[in-house]
């Protein structure tokens, strides 16, 4: 697209589509943003997320379980906005622990549950921890 020939072959076909190419380029510049979650951080995200819960009315001992593990998963990644976390990010936040089995699917379950509250408020555009859990293909 670097040759003045392709650059005249685009903005040929600009003028007789009835269009200007500013108006492509703003136009795609506004569909990459709305194909991307808003960006919000990991921690600010984990707080909503128990505050959400708390409304809900879980329990005081689930709260208490969740909150302990979203907090720390937030202290590995931080700084990371949560549109950015990543299958990998979960995996390395449980592998970096001596915990057993049971622990560790414990606290994918709690990853899960946060990041499905994340994809229904429109802050991820799909569960990453799911691929992580065992039997997931």
């Amino acid at each position: 697209m670097d040759s003045p020939h392709a650059r005249s072959v685009i903005h040929d076909r600009a003028i007789n589509n009835g269009y200007h190419l500013w108006d492509a380029f703003q136009n795609h510049e506004k569909f990459l943003s709305s194909e991307r979650p808003p960006a919000v951080e990991l921690s600010e995200g984990v707080a909503m997320c128990l505050q959400d819960k708390e409304a809900e009315g879980d329990s005081p001992r689930t709260l208490q379980s969740i909150r302990s593990v979203l907090l720390r998963f937030a202290a590995h990644c931080r700084g990371k906005a949560l549109c950015d976390v990543k299958t990998a990010d979960a995996v390395a936040f449980v592998d970096g622990m001596d915990i057993s089995l049971r622990t560790r699917l414990g606290y994918l379950g709690d990853l899960r549950t946060f990041c499905s509250w994340a994809v229904n408020k429109g802050l991820l555009k799909e569960n990453p921890v799911i691929v992580a859990m065992p039997g997931a293909k």
